[in-house]
């Protein structure tokens, strides 16, 4: 007596979906896989542009500001409007860009204050809430550098950013010790 064979109905119809799908997409003209392919693109371009501004929030941390531990009172606080002009001076510009409102911000400002006290710069602190008018994240973006620092760090705290004659020198994101600080200060010649 043989044995009867179970068919599986379930995976002949996924077969038979998946083998019609691509009769359907071989039978596209090259234009019509093209336009998909760009479709597929938009989406992955805006989902990358989106992507780092939702893990930033849903990571972060909301503190009270009531905790009296974040002191920006020895920068010089700017408004966004102020952007377009600091970054022309021709001495280089210092340009920290955090909220009370991040853990990471609380994490760092003593970090960065010890770096202005001991080298005698100017920090230049702008709120990131700040960034949230597209005026003057464009105005930001125009000291973008090849390696498009800037516009990859959007969404990110605390920001630190050497400007000079309207060009990024460079960029720190994060958290990390007052040595590895100053070394980035110092390679963007801000210190000696």
């Amino acid at each position: 007596m043989a044995k009867k064979e179970k068919i599986d109905v379930k995976k002949v119809i996924d077969e038979d979906d998946e083998i019609k799908f691509l009769k359907k997409y071989r039978s596209l003209d090259v234009s019509n896989k093209i336009l998909i392919c760009m479709y597929i693109l938009i989406v992955l371009t805006i989902i990358n542009m989106v992507l780092p501004y939702i893990v930033a929030f849903i990571s972060s941390k909301t503190l009270s500001a009531a905790n009296g531990k974040y002191d920006t009172s020895m920068f010089k606080t700017i408004k966004g409007s102020d952007i377009k002009e600091l970054g022309s001076k021709d001495k280089a510009q210092v340009l920290f860009i955090c909220s009370e409102n991040y853990q990471e911000c609380h994490d760092f400002i003593g970090t960065i204050q010890q770096a202005q006290q001991e080298n005698g710069y100017v920090t230049n602190y702008l709120v990131a809430d700040e960034l949230n008018i597209e005026d003057n994240v464009n105005a930001l973006l125009e000291y973008d550098n090849d390696k498009e620092f800037i516009s990859k760090s959007l969404g990110q705290v605390p920001i630190v950013l050497v400007l000079k004659e309207g060009k990024l020198v460079e960029g720190w994101t994060g958290v990390s010790s007052y040595d590895n600080f100053k070394d980035f200060l110092k390679h963007a010649e801000v210190i000696k």
